[in-house]
């Protein structure tokens, strides 16, 4: 049997990791918020600080999929998120109104697509900072998996996690691709089982790698910015 240090140092990874996560976002203006499509329903709190932080100037845009929430190329729009037409709407409705914004990427199907459509329009763009947008229990592997995109795509952004400040822990959603309706807090397992396998996959960047790429990140300037609430 492992030894409760040898399991804790299996978990401890993910812990310091989701914890520098959940304190990352407080910076002074970015220049585009990546705001990932999220399965209907589970968007609680993500449009409304999607525009408290476009009003406050503390991103510049805001990027959404470019789908109509097909599951794959050609197939029925709203199968796995509501689509781009409702994220446009709503994200009008809280400001977030500007010249060309919200602007679109590519269509994309899955978080690793999705990740590679908006590098596309980040180097189109001439993008250097990134907030990435979704739910706390979904922060790690967005942000693991846009490091590795960017790792293969030879593009350096600095790209920090924002997610809401409240969250409804025991509503139940839908999970990646509209599967498996559970409590949200189950969903925080899903996620965690989710990390080793992709990784193995070489679809996310390894904690070594995402320890490495923060470090790196963090040696830029970075200012305070007390405009913007806690």
């Amino acid at each position: 049997m492992e030894s409760v240090e040898e399991a804790l140092a299996v978990v401890l990874p993910y812990l310091q990791a989701t914890t520098m996560l959940l304190s990352d976002w407080s910076v002074k203006s970015v220049d585009v918020l990546f705001f990932h499509s999220r399965a209907s329903h589970d968007d609680d709190g993500l449009f409304e600080l999607a525009g408290e932080l476009y009003r406050a100037s503390a991103v510049k845009r805001v990027a959404i999929n470019g789908s109509d929430g097909e599951r794959e190329p050609g197939g029925a729009a709203g199968t796995i998120w509501p689509g781009k037409g409702f994220y446009i709407q709503r994200l009008r409705e809280l400001g977030v109104a500007g010249w060309r914004d919200p602007i679109l990427t590519r269509p994309a199907f899955n978080t690793k697509d999705e990740n590679n459509a908006f590098l596309e329009i980040a180097r189109a763009e001439g993008w250097r900072s990134v907030g990435v947008l979704t739910q706390p229990h979904q922060l790690l592997r967005a942000m693991l998996g846009l490091v590795k995109s960017m790792d293969e795509q030879g593009c350096g952004m600095r790209v920090y996690a924002v997610a809401p400040r409240g969250t409804p822990w025991w509503k139940e959603v839908y999970g990646p691709q509209s599967e498996k309706l559970l409590p949200r807090f189950d969903h925080i397992w899903e996620e965690l089982r989710r990390i080793p396998i992709y990784q193995a996959k070489g679809d996310l960047a390894t904690f070594a790698e995402f320890f490495q790429y923060l470090r790196w990140r963090d040696c830029w300037p970075r200012p305070d910015f007390s405009g913007i609430a806690p």
